[in-house]
């Protein structure tokens, strides 16, 4: 089974405070969005400026085609999870960028499969979807560019026999770091149980407690709140099936260390989610899996995507914000207000019915996105802010 990788949110620094409401935009005016070529076809780094939406291809063109991106600072972390490796840019230039390998002399970066990341200082803590426990979460430092330095042990699930926690996103709030667990059987691609939230401190390198959660397959975290301790999780369920109320949106209260319950259900949102995006307390973005389409062997499988919008507060859907596409893999609230999302049309697909590959761009109000999208040469992949 083809494995889906999806955009996840990240605060490299919490950038909240106990007097806010609504968790904060990005910073910066530029949008660095990856590509993809497809397979074996490679990626590239490019820009939007925020204002104008004037796009510049192609500015290095290195990296893999499967790939994420983090912004800290005047430097942009951009994981190759094919070959395993971590790029460390200057933003200025863009050039010549820093490589680190996501293993060691003990563990092969080949087969780690990186997954997300976060920056604490020169440390770079990377997840490792394809990992053990034991290595499920690199440290690397970009001062010593070696491969990882040390590793966290994150304890696979009771229910998960593969020895694998299947390491995901990361999050950063309070000076503790958020890793997303999705705990599935790697022979199957099913759930053995509810995801969990390993808590991670940066300033000894330990694993705290443990949050468990109720969806199963969780793919995304975001900031709900001022202060970044309460988080929405996007869980998708098993890979691909119908809803079934074992994923959708779930609320969890970090500094409480425990889930609140989901905000609404797969069944109430129609689809599978696969990343969430809050503005404020009556308005969030989810990406949804849709549409179950007959299969050449095996049951009916989930096949287009699209973006929605919902209330947190009441647990109400609004309204489809995009057409059904292919594959979105971002859908993300830009520093100047407005909604980025990528569209992906996969290579040899001829459903003229789906959106055209690009970066559709529009506002943040719930409304659905009109405009036609910017052409970024390949299909956009990740997106970050400078």
């Amino acid at each position: 089974m083809t494995k889906t990788y999806v955009a996840l949110s990240i605060f490299l620094a919490a950038g909240c405070s106990p007097g806010d409401e609504n968790p904060p935009l990005p910073s910066g005016n530029t949008a660095i969005v990856l590509t993809s070529g497809g397979f074996g076809a490679g990626g590239a780094v490019n820009s939007v400026g925020l204002a104008d939406h004037k796009v510049v291809m192609a500015i290095d063109t290195s990296i893999d085609q499967d790939s994420a991106i983090r912004i800290a600072g005047a430097k942009a972390y951009v994981l190759n999870r094919g070959p395993g490796s971590l790029f460390i840019y200057d933003t200025s230039s863009w050039k010549s960028p820093i490589e680190i390998l996501t293993g060691d002399a003990s563990v092969s970066h080949n087969t780690s499969d990186p997954s997300d990341l976060a920056v604490v200082g020169t440390k770079v803590y990377v997840s490792l979807l394809g990992n053990d426990s034991a290595h499920a979460l690199g440290v690397l430092d970009s001062s010593q560019p070696q491969g990882a330095i040390k590793w966290i042990n994150v304890p696979t699930a009771t229910a998960d026999t593969d020895g694998k926690p299947e390491a995901g996103g990361l999050y950063s709030c309070n000076g503790l770091l958020y890793l997303l667990t999705q705990d599935y059987d790697e022979m199957t691609y099913l759930p053995t149980g509810g995801g969990r939230i390993a808590i991670i401190d940066p300033a000894k390198d330990t694993l705290g407690d443990i949050i468990q959660l109720t969806g199963k397959n969780p793919n995304a975290m975001a900031a709900e709140s001022g202060d970044c301790e309460t988080v929405l999780v996007a869980a998708s369920g098993p890979f691909g099936g119908a809803p079934d109320n074992t994923g959708g949106i779930e609320r969890v209260d970090l500094g409480k260390k425990k889930s609140l319950g989901f905000v609404l259900k797969d069944t109430d949102l129609n689809g599978r989610p696969s990343s969430v995006d809050v503005v404020s307390k009556t308005l969030a973005f989810a990406t949804i899996y849709f549409d179950l389409e007959p299969q050449p062997m095996g049951p009916p499988q989930l096949s287009s995507s699209k973006v929605v919008s919902f209330n947190p507060s009441t647990g109400k859907l609004i309204g489809d914000v995009t057409d059904a596409a292919g594959f979105i893999p971002f859908a993300t609230v830009a520093p100047s207000g407005e909604l980025y999302v990528g569209v992906d049309f996969f290579p040899g697909s001829t459903d003229s019915s789906k959106l055209k590959a690009g970066v559709y761009i529009g506002k943040a109000d719930g409304s659905k996105l009109t405009a036609p999208p910017l052409d970024i040469g390949q299909n956009p992949y990740a997106i970050a802010f400078q």
